[in-house]
Protein backbone atom coordinates (compact mmCIF):
# COMPACT_ATOMS: atom_id res chain seq x y z
CA UNK A 1 0.00 0.00 0.00
CA UNK A 2 1.04 3.72 -1.02
CA UNK A 3 2.63 4.90 2.42
CA UNK A 4 2.06 8.88 1.92
CA UNK A 5 3.28 11.22 -0.99
CA UNK A 6 6.84 10.81 -2.39
CA UNK A 7 9.87 11.45 0.20
CA UNK A 8 12.84 13.61 -0.65
CA UNK A 9 15.43 16.46 0.64
CA UNK A 10 16.20 14.91 3.25
CA UNK A 11 14.04 12.51 6.04
CA UNK A 12 10.82 11.21 4.87
CA UNK A 13 7.90 14.14 4.17
CA UNK A 14 4.32 13.60 2.44
CA UNK A 15 4.28 15.46 -0.96
CA UNK A 16 2.04 18.25 0.46
CA UNK A 17 4.41 19.78 2.29
CA UNK A 18 7.62 19.59 -0.12
CA UNK A 19 5.32 21.02 -3.06
CA UNK A 20 5.31 24.29 -0.61
CA UNK A 21 8.90 25.29 -1.01
CA UNK A 22 10.68 26.72 -3.89
CA UNK A 23 14.59 27.57 -4.00
CA UNK A 24 15.28 30.29 -5.88
CA UNK A 25 18.90 29.60 -6.40
CA UNK A 26 19.51 32.72 -8.90
CA UNK A 27 19.17 34.44 -4.96
CA UNK A 28 19.68 31.58 -2.50
CA UNK A 29 16.47 32.42 -1.38
CA UNK A 30 13.38 29.93 -0.82
CA UNK A 31 9.70 30.53 -0.83
CA UNK A 32 7.42 28.79 1.89
CA UNK A 33 4.10 29.15 2.20
CA UNK A 34 4.50 32.24 0.48
CA UNK A 35 6.90 33.43 2.36
CA UNK A 36 10.27 34.36 1.28
CA UNK A 37 13.54 33.22 3.27
CA UNK A 38 16.83 32.89 2.91
CA UNK A 39 18.30 29.36 2.45
CA UNK A 40 20.05 29.68 5.83
CA UNK A 41 16.76 30.20 7.53
CA UNK A 42 14.86 27.32 5.97
CA UNK A 43 12.45 25.87 8.82
CA UNK A 44 13.82 22.59 9.88
CA UNK A 45 11.45 19.81 9.14
CA UNK A 46 11.55 17.45 12.18
CA UNK A 47 13.80 16.62 14.56
CA UNK A 48 15.37 13.98 13.34
CA UNK A 49 17.68 16.26 11.25
CA UNK A 50 18.58 18.08 14.38
CA UNK A 51 19.43 14.94 16.14
CA UNK A 52 21.53 13.54 13.17
CA UNK A 53 23.41 17.07 13.32
CA UNK A 54 24.23 16.71 16.87
CA UNK A 55 25.34 13.52 17.04
CA UNK A 56 27.75 14.44 13.86
CA UNK A 57 29.19 17.33 16.25
CA UNK A 58 29.53 14.89 18.48
CA UNK A 59 31.81 12.48 16.76
CA UNK A 60 33.72 15.27 15.37
CA UNK A 61 34.64 17.02 18.81
CA UNK A 62 35.59 13.58 20.44
CA UNK A 63 38.08 12.90 17.36
CA UNK A 64 39.52 16.08 17.40
CA UNK A 65 42.70 16.57 15.60
CA UNK A 66 41.90 13.70 13.32
CA UNK A 67 38.11 14.35 12.40
CA UNK A 68 39.51 18.48 11.75
CA UNK A 69 41.35 16.95 7.81
CA UNK A 70 37.99 15.84 7.43
CA UNK A 71 36.03 19.03 8.43
CA UNK A 72 37.72 21.82 6.32
CA UNK A 73 37.74 21.40 2.30
CA UNK A 74 39.30 23.65 -0.40
CA UNK A 75 37.92 25.01 -3.32
CA UNK A 76 40.53 26.80 -6.34
CA UNK A 77 39.65 30.16 -7.64
CA UNK A 78 38.47 28.61 -10.85
CA UNK A 79 36.06 26.26 -9.08
CA UNK A 80 32.66 26.07 -7.12
CA UNK A 81 31.41 23.30 -4.60
CA UNK A 82 27.39 22.83 -4.01
CA UNK A 83 26.86 21.64 -0.35
CA UNK A 84 23.87 19.34 0.75
CA UNK A 85 23.19 18.94 4.60
CA UNK A 86 20.81 15.58 4.82
CA UNK A 87 19.86 16.05 1.03
CA UNK A 88 18.97 20.02 1.15
CA UNK A 89 20.59 22.25 -0.80
CA UNK A 90 22.66 24.77 1.59
CA UNK A 91 23.09 27.98 0.67
CA UNK A 92 24.47 28.93 -3.17
CA UNK A 93 27.81 27.33 -4.27
CA UNK A 94 30.60 27.31 -2.14
CA UNK A 95 34.07 28.67 -3.20
CA UNK A 96 37.69 30.44 -3.48
CA UNK A 97 38.55 28.76 -0.07
CA UNK A 98 36.49 27.41 2.59
CA UNK A 99 32.66 27.08 1.76
CA UNK A 100 30.93 30.21 1.54
CA UNK A 101 27.64 30.90 -0.43
CA UNK A 102 27.26 32.21 -3.72
CA UNK A 103 25.67 35.55 -3.02
CA UNK A 104 29.29 36.80 -1.61
CA UNK A 105 31.23 35.17 -4.25
CA UNK A 106 29.43 36.95 -6.82
CA UNK A 107 30.40 40.50 -5.60
CA UNK A 108 34.03 39.46 -6.31
CA UNK A 109 35.80 39.87 -9.96
CA UNK A 110 39.49 39.71 -10.76
CA UNK A 111 41.23 41.34 -13.22
CA UNK A 112 44.25 38.56 -14.32
CA UNK A 113 45.53 41.61 -16.25
CA UNK A 114 46.10 43.84 -13.62
CA UNK A 115 46.51 41.80 -10.54
CA UNK A 116 43.53 43.56 -9.35
CA UNK A 117 40.50 42.60 -7.54
CA UNK A 118 37.00 44.57 -7.59
CA UNK A 119 35.05 43.80 -4.07
CA UNK A 120 31.66 45.30 -3.73
CA UNK A 121 32.60 47.66 -6.58
CA UNK A 122 36.01 48.38 -5.04
CA UNK A 123 39.46 47.93 -6.76
CA UNK A 124 42.15 46.18 -4.50
CA UNK A 125 45.46 44.53 -5.30
CA UNK A 126 44.63 40.88 -4.98
CA UNK A 127 47.27 40.85 -2.04
CA UNK A 128 44.63 42.70 -0.01
CA UNK A 129 41.74 40.50 -0.70
CA UNK A 130 39.19 40.50 2.34
CA UNK A 131 39.41 37.53 4.28
CA UNK A 132 36.58 35.31 4.50
CA UNK A 133 36.20 34.32 7.60
CA UNK A 134 38.55 32.75 10.79
CA UNK A 135 39.31 29.57 9.05
CA UNK A 136 41.40 30.75 6.47
CA UNK A 137 43.53 32.17 9.16
CA UNK A 138 43.21 29.47 11.39
CA UNK A 139 44.93 27.52 8.84
CA UNK A 140 47.54 30.18 7.85
CA UNK A 141 48.38 30.15 11.54
CA UNK A 142 48.79 26.44 12.32
CA UNK A 143 50.89 26.20 8.46
CA UNK A 144 53.48 28.89 9.99
CA UNK A 145 53.75 26.65 13.53
CA UNK A 146 54.55 23.79 11.87
CA UNK A 147 56.95 25.88 9.35
CA UNK A 148 59.25 26.85 12.54
CA UNK A 149 59.12 24.00 15.00
CA UNK A 150 60.44 21.95 11.84
CA UNK A 151 63.08 24.61 10.86
CA UNK A 152 65.26 23.79 8.91
CA UNK A 153 63.60 20.97 7.17
CA UNK A 154 60.60 22.48 5.84
CA UNK A 155 62.48 25.62 4.74
CA UNK A 156 63.26 23.01 1.78
CA UNK A 157 60.00 22.56 0.94
CA UNK A 158 59.36 26.61 1.49
CA UNK A 159 61.73 27.82 -1.45
CA UNK A 160 61.03 27.05 -5.05
CA UNK A 161 62.66 27.66 -7.85
CA UNK A 162 61.48 29.03 -11.47
CA UNK A 163 62.98 28.62 -14.52
CA UNK A 164 63.59 31.94 -17.37
CA UNK A 165 61.03 30.53 -19.79
CA UNK A 166 58.64 29.55 -16.50
CA UNK A 167 56.15 31.31 -14.29
CA UNK A 168 54.28 30.12 -11.21
CA UNK A 169 50.71 30.55 -10.37
CA UNK A 170 50.36 30.32 -6.54
CA UNK A 171 46.62 30.13 -4.86
CA UNK A 172 46.53 29.97 -1.18
CA UNK A 173 43.72 28.49 -0.18
CA UNK A 174 42.40 27.71 -3.20
CA UNK A 175 42.43 31.72 -4.01
CA UNK A 176 44.92 33.42 -6.39
CA UNK A 177 47.56 35.33 -4.34
CA UNK A 178 49.13 38.15 -6.63
CA UNK A 179 50.18 37.73 -10.19
CA UNK A 180 52.57 34.99 -11.65
CA UNK A 181 55.84 34.61 -9.69
CA UNK A 182 59.20 33.92 -11.08
CA UNK A 183 61.69 33.65 -12.65
CA UNK A 184 63.88 33.09 -9.87
CA UNK A 185 63.50 31.47 -6.63
CA UNK A 186 60.22 32.53 -4.22
CA UNK A 187 58.94 31.79 -1.24
CA UNK A 188 55.59 29.65 -0.22
CA UNK A 189 53.56 28.41 3.24
CA UNK A 190 53.66 24.81 2.88
CA UNK A 191 50.39 23.16 3.57
CA UNK A 192 48.41 25.99 2.14
CA UNK A 193 49.87 27.13 -0.92
CA UNK A 194 49.61 25.52 -4.38
CA UNK A 195 51.96 26.26 -7.55
CA UNK A 196 51.30 25.49 -10.96
CA UNK A 197 54.56 26.26 -13.52
CA UNK A 198 53.54 27.66 -16.52
CA UNK A 199 56.21 27.52 -19.77
CA UNK A 200 55.69 30.21 -21.74
CA UNK A 201 57.91 28.63 -24.79
CA UNK A 202 56.49 28.57 -27.76
CA UNK A 203 54.72 25.20 -28.51
CA UNK A 204 54.68 23.04 -31.57
CA UNK A 205 51.24 21.56 -32.34
CA UNK A 206 51.02 19.01 -35.72
CA UNK A 207 47.58 19.29 -36.76
CA UNK A 208 46.18 15.62 -37.76
CA UNK A 209 45.27 15.64 -41.18
CA UNK A 210 41.58 16.59 -41.75
CA UNK A 211 39.36 15.30 -44.40
CA UNK A 212 37.71 18.72 -45.56
CA UNK A 213 35.08 19.34 -48.55
CA UNK A 214 36.16 22.56 -50.16
CA UNK A 215 33.20 25.07 -51.36
CA UNK A 216 33.27 23.62 -55.03
CA UNK A 217 32.45 20.28 -53.32
CA UNK A 218 35.73 18.91 -53.65
CA UNK A 219 37.06 16.02 -50.87
CA UNK A 220 40.81 17.17 -49.86
CA UNK A 221 43.15 16.00 -47.19
CA UNK A 222 44.74 18.68 -45.50
CA UNK A 223 47.24 19.07 -42.20
CA UNK A 224 49.07 22.07 -40.59
CA UNK A 225 51.48 23.18 -37.82
CA UNK A 226 50.47 25.82 -35.78
CA UNK A 227 52.55 27.80 -32.94
CA UNK A 228 51.21 29.21 -29.78
CA UNK A 229 52.61 30.53 -26.42
CA UNK A 230 51.36 31.38 -22.81
CA UNK A 231 50.90 35.13 -22.64
CA UNK A 232 48.92 35.48 -19.18
CA UNK A 233 49.79 32.57 -16.92
CA UNK A 234 47.19 33.66 -14.17
CA UNK A 235 44.49 33.17 -16.97
CA UNK A 236 45.71 30.17 -18.56
CA UNK A 237 45.29 28.26 -15.38
CA UNK A 238 41.57 30.01 -14.20
CA UNK A 239 39.86 30.75 -17.30
CA UNK A 240 40.14 27.23 -19.11
CA UNK A 241 41.13 23.40 -17.79
CA UNK A 242 43.55 22.76 -19.94
CA UNK A 243 44.78 25.50 -22.18
CA UNK A 244 46.88 23.22 -24.41
CA UNK A 245 44.45 19.98 -25.39
CA UNK A 246 41.87 23.51 -26.05
CA UNK A 247 43.99 25.10 -28.45
CA UNK A 248 45.16 22.32 -30.40
CA UNK A 249 41.16 20.49 -30.52
CA UNK A 250 40.36 25.03 -31.25
CA UNK A 251 43.02 24.22 -33.92
CA UNK A 252 41.66 21.13 -35.55
CA UNK A 253 37.87 22.17 -35.96
CA UNK A 254 39.18 26.08 -37.29
CA UNK A 255 41.37 24.31 -40.08
CA UNK A 256 38.57 22.09 -41.45
CA UNK A 257 35.92 25.65 -41.01
CA UNK A 258 38.91 28.00 -42.99
CA UNK A 259 39.62 25.09 -46.00
CA UNK A 260 35.59 24.47 -46.28
CA UNK A 261 35.08 28.00 -46.96
CA UNK A 262 37.51 28.63 -49.73
CA UNK A 263 37.76 26.81 -53.16
CA UNK A 264 40.28 24.59 -54.65
CA UNK A 265 41.81 26.94 -56.72
CA UNK A 266 42.08 29.42 -53.74
CA UNK A 267 43.31 26.50 -51.92
CA UNK A 268 46.28 25.34 -53.81
CA UNK A 269 47.58 28.72 -54.87
CA UNK A 270 46.34 31.07 -52.28
CA UNK A 271 47.82 29.28 -49.13
CA UNK A 272 48.79 32.32 -47.27
CA UNK A 273 45.01 33.42 -47.24
CA UNK A 274 44.07 30.26 -45.62
CA UNK A 275 47.24 30.67 -42.80
CA UNK A 276 46.18 34.40 -41.52
CA UNK A 277 42.76 33.26 -42.08
CA UNK A 278 43.30 30.86 -39.27
CA UNK A 279 45.78 33.05 -37.43
CA UNK A 280 43.24 35.68 -36.84
CA UNK A 281 40.36 32.76 -35.89
CA UNK A 282 42.43 31.10 -33.81
CA UNK A 283 44.14 34.27 -31.69
CA UNK A 284 40.90 35.77 -31.22
CA UNK A 285 39.41 32.48 -29.78
CA UNK A 286 42.33 32.00 -27.28
CA UNK A 287 42.54 35.59 -26.29
CA UNK A 288 40.44 34.85 -22.91
CA UNK A 289 42.27 31.84 -21.92
CA UNK A 290 45.43 34.09 -22.09
CA UNK A 291 47.48 32.32 -25.45
CA UNK A 292 48.85 33.81 -28.00
CA UNK A 293 48.70 31.93 -31.62
CA UNK A 294 52.24 33.37 -33.42
CA UNK A 295 51.78 31.55 -36.71
CA UNK A 296 49.84 28.92 -38.68
CA UNK A 297 51.31 27.00 -41.80
CA UNK A 298 49.30 24.65 -44.04
CA UNK A 299 51.48 21.54 -44.80
CA UNK A 300 50.16 19.52 -47.45
CA UNK A 301 47.00 19.22 -49.47
CA UNK A 302 46.57 15.87 -50.73
CA UNK A 303 44.26 15.27 -53.66
CA UNK A 304 42.78 12.07 -54.78
CA UNK A 305 44.33 9.76 -57.30
CA UNK A 306 41.37 10.47 -59.87
CA UNK A 307 41.53 14.07 -59.66
CA UNK A 308 45.48 14.39 -59.79
CA UNK A 309 44.98 12.59 -63.19
CA UNK A 310 42.47 14.69 -64.25
CA UNK A 311 44.31 17.96 -63.29
CA UNK A 312 47.23 16.57 -65.37
CA UNK A 313 45.62 15.70 -68.06
CA UNK A 314 44.24 19.17 -68.39
CA UNK A 315 47.42 20.54 -67.85
CA UNK A 316 49.36 19.01 -70.42
CA UNK A 317 46.87 19.83 -73.21
CA UNK A 318 47.27 23.27 -71.97
CA UNK A 319 50.74 23.17 -72.66
CA UNK A 320 50.21 21.16 -76.37
CA UNK A 321 47.75 23.83 -77.37
CA UNK A 322 49.97 26.34 -76.08
CA UNK A 323 52.92 25.00 -77.86
CA UNK A 324 51.26 24.40 -81.39
CA UNK A 325 49.74 28.38 -81.27
CA UNK A 326 53.75 29.58 -80.44
CA UNK A 327 54.83 27.48 -83.35
CA UNK A 328 51.97 28.42 -85.77
CA UNK A 329 52.97 31.89 -85.35
CA UNK A 330 56.89 31.09 -85.65
CA UNK A 331 55.85 29.38 -89.08
CA UNK A 332 53.78 33.16 -89.79
CA UNK A 333 57.16 35.71 -88.50
CA UNK A 334 59.22 32.92 -90.49
CA UNK A 335 57.24 33.08 -93.96
CA UNK A 336 57.09 36.99 -93.52
CA UNK A 337 60.96 37.24 -93.07
CA UNK A 338 61.71 34.75 -95.90
CA UNK A 339 59.24 37.01 -97.93
CA UNK A 340 61.19 39.78 -97.21
CA UNK A 341 64.50 38.15 -97.82
CA UNK A 342 63.35 36.86 -101.16
CA UNK A 343 62.93 40.82 -102.63
CA UNK A 344 66.18 41.62 -100.94
CA UNK A 345 68.36 38.88 -103.02
CA UNK A 346 66.20 39.73 -106.08
CA UNK A 347 67.39 43.56 -106.00
CA UNK A 348 71.17 42.17 -104.94
CA UNK A 349 72.49 39.47 -107.24
CA UNK A 350 75.64 38.82 -105.19
CA UNK A 351 73.18 38.37 -102.33
CA UNK A 352 72.37 34.81 -103.04
CA UNK A 353 75.93 34.12 -103.91
CA UNK A 354 76.88 35.43 -100.26
CA UNK A 355 73.96 33.18 -98.90
CA UNK A 356 75.24 30.16 -101.26
CA UNK A 357 78.80 30.50 -99.81
CA UNK A 358 78.01 31.02 -96.26
CA UNK A 359 75.31 27.44 -96.40
CA UNK A 360 78.48 25.53 -98.16
CA UNK A 361 80.48 27.08 -94.91
CA UNK A 362 77.67 25.51 -92.34
CA UNK A 363 77.72 22.15 -94.22
CA UNK A 364 81.76 21.82 -94.26
CA UNK A 365 81.65 22.60 -90.66
CA UNK A 366 79.69 19.17 -89.09
CA UNK A 367 82.20 16.01 -89.45
CA UNK A 368 80.29 14.56 -92.37
CA UNK A 369 80.79 12.05 -95.27
CA UNK A 370 78.89 14.96 -97.44
CA UNK A 371 80.90 15.75 -100.95
CA UNK A 372 80.25 18.66 -102.32
CA UNK A 373 80.42 19.97 -105.82
CA UNK A 374 80.80 24.02 -106.01
CA UNK A 375 78.95 25.32 -109.11
CA UNK A 376 79.86 28.95 -110.13
CA UNK A 377 76.59 30.89 -110.46
CA UNK A 378 77.69 32.33 -113.48
CA UNK A 379 77.40 29.22 -115.16
CA UNK A 380 73.79 29.12 -114.27
CA UNK A 381 72.94 32.54 -115.93
CA UNK A 382 74.85 31.03 -119.10
CA UNK A 383 72.80 28.46 -118.90
CA UNK A 384 69.64 30.26 -118.71
CA UNK A 385 70.46 32.67 -121.49
CA UNK A 386 71.39 29.42 -123.87
CA UNK A 387 67.82 27.34 -123.10
CA UNK A 388 65.64 30.72 -123.34
CA UNK A 389 66.02 31.06 -127.43
CA UNK A 390 65.55 26.67 -127.67
CA UNK A 391 62.31 27.15 -125.17
CA UNK A 392 61.22 30.23 -127.66
CA UNK A 393 61.57 27.80 -130.68
CA UNK A 394 59.43 24.93 -129.16
CA UNK A 395 56.57 27.27 -128.21
CA UNK A 396 56.82 28.13 -132.03
CA UNK A 397 56.52 24.53 -133.28
CA UNK A 398 52.74 23.80 -134.62
CA UNK A 399 50.91 21.60 -131.89
CA UNK A 400 52.70 23.14 -129.05
CA UNK A 401 51.19 24.85 -125.85
CA UNK A 402 51.11 28.22 -125.60
CA UNK A 403 53.30 29.35 -122.38
CA UNK A 404 51.40 31.16 -119.96
CA UNK A 405 51.40 34.71 -120.05
CA UNK A 406 51.48 35.07 -115.79
CA UNK A 407 55.44 33.57 -116.09
CA UNK A 408 57.82 34.98 -117.85
CA UNK A 409 60.60 32.75 -119.67
CA UNK A 410 63.28 32.56 -117.01
CA UNK A 411 60.38 31.65 -114.56
CA UNK A 412 59.21 29.17 -116.81
CA UNK A 413 62.78 27.38 -117.34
Amino acid sequence: RIRGGAAGKHQKRNMSSSSSEHIDVERDTIIVNNRTLPVEERPSKGGCDTFVIVVSWFFLIITFPVSFCCAFKQVDEYSRAVIMRLGRIRGGAAGKHQKRNMSSSSSEHIDVERDTIIVNNRTLPVEERPSKGGCDTFVIVVSWFFLIITFPVSFCCAFKQVDEYSRAVIMRLGRIRGGAAGPGLFFILPCTDDITIIDLRVRTYDVPEQEVLTRDHVSVKVNAVVYFRVSNPTRAVIAVENYVAATQLLSQTTLRGVIGGLSLGEVLSDRSRANNEMQEILDEATDEWGIIVQRVEIKDIHLPQALQRAMAAEAEAEREASAKIIAAAGEKDAAKNLAKASTIMATAPGALQLRYLQTLNTIAAEKNSTILFPLPMDLLGAIRQFAAPSMQTNVNMPGALPPDESYSSEEFV
